[in-house]
């Protein structure tokens, strides 16, 4: 006998949050993180489903609905739906002023697609001052799967015609998460033979689904205003939002640090985020900026990735210069990875029993040693 609907186990997302996330803070406000930079003068930019009379003012280029199909495979598939998104927490006179927005999420429980009513179902839903509207609709495609289409609608009474005046009833950044127990979804990105046409006829309106969470699972999506392949990942590096995903941490902090302490100062009194990443780049310590530096992934089957900072066993090929043989087995720390004119990626090393790591460290010549990717273990917490 098949669990009741209100028994199953249906996703929260939670290896899904760190992407939703970034998806969520997209655009946030950007380096330099002042107000008064003329890319932070119109903010909100990303996944915007606007009041109606707002969007009609613009001719519909700026949606008061988005949404997206998928194809969902079991017959006793269950379905859930999260819409995340941003409200502006005032209103204000200009996007530039102070401003900060909350996160909102409306989590909706469909229970088994087959018993929904017509094919069909929908829930109207107000967080703070906004108010929307999700709608759900399955259409069969085989005996074991089906379309489902689901659209997030601003449902907010808001008369603004300008788009200053809209932005506190707007649903900023949004987008949807969707898991299904006893079932999968299908990839669009890279479907099965057998779902091909149907994949390549599912319409996307303003959101794109991708799976989501641990690589080879098919039970969450994210449809996202951004278009991502399936199962994204947040860099490892990254260890605090910058607001910005498709940078660098490591550059954006270090710019954040470039700053004059008049514009710091300016940087402090604005938006919270920002805020946050200004304490953030003053704090970071050598260790934890070299923590933030690129890594290199070793090719030929093996996936592990050397990290900069991390220490590994020198292990030179035979025929390799008479001084690299000579640092065969001892210890070294990668600092920088580089690749030579004939694109091949090596590591600098200093060594760690050198006295002149220091030196080393600090760029100099003489102390600094390199390395292809396979003349090197990694010590897997091996320090003799």
């Amino acid at each position: 006998m098949s669990a009741p609907a209100d028994l199953l186990e249906l996703p929260h997302f939670d290896d899904a949050l760190p992407v939703a996330d970034a998806v969520l803070y997209e655009g946030y406000v950007l380096y330099p993180y002042r107000q008064s930079s003329l890319k932070n003068r119109v903010r909100w930019n990303f996944g915007g489903v606007y009041p109606r009379a707002y969007s009609s003012a613009q001719t519909g280029s700026d949606a008061c609905a988005v949404g997206t199909e998928c194809l969902v495979q079991g017959e006793q598939a269950a379905l859930v739906v999260e819409a995340r998104f941003l409200e502006l927490s005032e209103h204000v006179p200009d996007e530039s002023a102070v401003s900060e927005a909350r996160a909102r999420s409306v989590r909706w429980e469909l229970g088994r697609l087959s018993a929904l009513r017509n094919g069909r179902a929908e829930l109207s839903f107000s967080r703070g001052r906004l108010h929307g509207r999700l709608e759900a609709a399955l259409e069969p495609v085989t005996s074991n799967s089906a379309r489902v289409a689901v659209m997030l609608h601003n449902e907010s009474n808001s008369p603004a015609r300008e788009r200053v005046a809209a932005l506190p009833d707007t649903l900023i950044a949004a987008h949807l998460l969707l898991g299904v127990s006893s079932g999968a979804f299908v990839s669009l990105l890279d479907p099965p033979p057998e779902f091909a046409k149907p994949a390549a006829s599912c319409t996307q309106r303003g959101l794109w689904p991708v799976l989501v969470g641990k690589p080879g699972r098919r039970n969450q999506l994210l449809a996202s205003p951004i278009i991502l392949y399936d199962y994204p990942q947040i860099a490892p590096e990254s260890r605090a939002d910058s607001c910005d995903a498709t940078e660098i941490d490591e550059i954006l902090l270090l710019r954040v640090l470039t700053l004059s302490d008049a514009e710091k100062r300016e940087l402090a009194a604005g938006d919270p985020r920002a805020r946050v990443i200004l304490a953030r780049a003053e704090a970071l310590s050598s260790d934890e900026l070299m923590r933030l530096h690129g890594r290199l992934e070793r090719t030929g089957g093996n996936s592990a990735t050397i990290c900069v900072g991390e220490r590994v066993r020198l292990r030179p090929k035979a025929g390799a210069d008479i001084f690299d043989l000579a640092l065969s087995g001892r210890m070294a720390t990668v600092r920088e990875v580089h690749r030579d004119f004939e694109d091949r990626l090596q590591l600098s090393v200093t060594v760690d029993d050198d006295p002149g790591a220091d030196l080393g460290e600090l760029g100099l010549p003489g102390h600094r040693f390199f390395f292809f990717a396979d003349e090197v273990e990694r010590t897997r917490g091996d320090q003799s």
